[in-house]
Order: C-alpha cells, then structure tokens, then sequence
C-alpha cells in the first residue's frame, strides 16, 4: 500500500518488521480505523518495494531475534500508543 510518492504504508505487521529491520523507522502510525493500524514509511529512494517483493518471494535473510524483538516494539507502539 503506498500513501504518496515519498511514502510507503502496509497494514501488514510482518512487512512492517522487516521494513524496520532493514534501516528504515516507522514514520507514522495512522489510527483512524479502530480494527487496523497503518504503519507509514518514508521512502524517498523508492526502495522498500524492493524489500517486500524480497518478503514475498521468500528471500530475504533476517536476524531471527532481532526480528522478533523488532514484532514486539511494533505491538507495543500500537498498542501503547507510542
């Protein structure tokens, strides 16, 4: 899902994890639909497309914990606000 041309959006929390785990922060957080949270990223080289097509084709290598550990932060950010 992207929002505009300098941004990249997904609902999707494991998508979300991996983009974070890749160097890119979570820029914003849209709460305006209380069933789901939209994690905003700013992408300005265009490149986080290139990470979820890795996701999706299954070929990405990721630090399992760190991975993990990046799932929980973005649970309690939804979660607690932050």
């Amino acid at each position: 899902m992207i929002t505009n041309e300098d941004e990249y959006s997904t609902n999707d929390l494991a998508i979300a994890a991996v983009i974070v785990d890749h160097g890119y922060p979570v820029k914003d957080i849209d709460r305006s639909n209380p069933k789901r949270v939209i994690f905003i990223f700013s992408d300005e080289n265009k490149t986080i497309s290139l990470l979820v097509d890795g996701y999706w084709q299954n070929i990405l290598l990721v630090n399992p914990r760190g991975y993990f550990d990046t799932i929980k932060h973005l649970k309690s950010r939804v979660y607690g606000g932050a």
